[in-house]
């Protein structure tokens, strides 16, 4: 699989998660941009492109409610389960109501093991007394497709 654009594909997808595992409301895109560029995650030439995708993204008619700056973001949290199993959520956030949103980027094919992984992260987050109401598979190609589950 090495040098292929299957290859390709991963690693562009796992950039994408990284960066944005450091945004937390629409306006930290360039400075994510910025750290990912200064610690050699993207190159300054692959700036326009990355930003391009990542602000279709912020940017989606359904995602708004994800990034408003009133919530509180919580990004690639670990939860531990009482059975010990870890949960991974790639964005979580609270808003004013204290209800909670789910999102988890994919930038591959569509698989059904998606929503049973989000419906697992809905289980144990409602076990730790918080609602879920709201939670969408984001993916991300070409164009930004949003399940809301």
């Amino acid at each position: 699989m090495w040098d292929t654009k299957q290859q390709k594909a991963i690693e562009y997808g796992n950039v994408l998660h990284e960066i944005l595992s450091l945004i937390q409301y629409k306006d930290d895109l360039d400075l994510a941009i910025t750290k990912s560029i200064e610690s050699g995650l993207i190159t300054a030439e692959q700036r326009g492109e990355v930003n391009k995708t990542l602000e279709n993204v912020l940017n989606h008619s359904d995602l708004s409610a994800y990034f408003c700056s009133e919530n509180k973001v919580l990004n690639e949290r670990t939860i531990i389960q009482n059975d010990g199993n870890l949960l991974k959520p790639d964005r979580l956030v609270i808003n004013t109501k204290k209800e909670v949103l789910l999102l988890d980027y994919k930038t591959g094919a569509k698989q059904s093991k998606y929503q049973k992984q989000l419906s697992d992260y809905q289980i144990a987050i409602e076990k730790m007394g918080y609602k879920v109401t709201k939670k969408a598979l984001v993916f991300i190609g070409e164009t930004v497709e949003v399940i809301n589950l």
